[in-house]
């Protein structure tokens, strides 16, 4: 795979429109980074983990 602005903003319009939706399993504020490595690790995971900078 090799990185593409084009692919990027094609995916970005399905998102927006709601032709695709991401599943998202949880989310870790930024100070629990570490936790959710190793939640990441464990293979439970059902959907995107998300660190959460602000």
């Amino acid at each position: 795979m090799k990185p593409s602005g084009e692919q990027l903003r094609i995916i970005t319009n399905y998102i927006e429109t709601g032709l695709i939706k991401p599943i998202i399993d949880r989310v870790f504020p930024f100070e629990d980074a570490q936790q959710a490595m190793e939640y990441a690790e464990s293979g439970r995971a059902k959907g995107k983990i998300i660190v959460k900078i602000k």
